[in-house]
């Protein structure tokens, strides 16, 4: 049986790869390009790389409505920085707990940029801190790799 499949599956490629169109049609838009439909996967160095675009398109399990998840701590720190920043308050919370969210979000962003000092692991969770001119600001992120990051806790302390 595993070999009629085999067989199967050889003859669909060689018949694919002998198509009688000789060249791809390039007036397809990228988002109809069957490279354009498949997510990258979370190991991918595209999906790695931290920022507030580090958003992997990965489904999402276990309960999570959102089809995309953060897929660094430094990138779910940044995610709600960046959102602070818009006033977004639905932005924040897809990755940020609601208490989170509101303490933040209670006030506008004034400025000038914060310094990312880095992120530092802890036995289950991170904690992702920025300095300001005349303050700090410590994100506490849960998750992992395979779940997505999510930021659960904000402290802030005046220097």
């Amino acid at each position: 049986m595993k070999f009629r499949v085999l067989i199967l599956i050889v003859a669909m490629a060689v018949a694919g790869a002998c198509s009688s169109d000789p060249e791809p049609d390039e007036s397809a838009s990228p988002a109809e390009s069957p490279a354009a439909e498949s997510p990258s996967p979370a190991g991918s160095p595209a999906a790695l790389s931290p920022g507030p675009s580090a958003i992997a398109s990965v489904p999402a399990t276990g309960g999570i409505d959102d089809p995309f998840k953060l897929v660094s701590p430094e990138a779910a720190a940044a995610h709600i920085l960046d959102a602070w920043k818009k006033g977004d308050k639905a932005l924040a919370a897809k990755f940020a707990d609601q208490k989170v969210v509101d303490a933040l979000l209670s006030r506008p962003y004034t400025g000038p940029d914060p310094e990312f000092m880095g992120c530092d692991h802890e036995v289950d969770h991170y904690f992702c801190r920025y300095r300001f001119e005349a303050s700090s600001m410590t994100f506490r992120v849960d998750g992992g790799v395979s779940a997505g990051y999510h930021v659960t806790e904000l402290t802030e302390r005046a220097d």
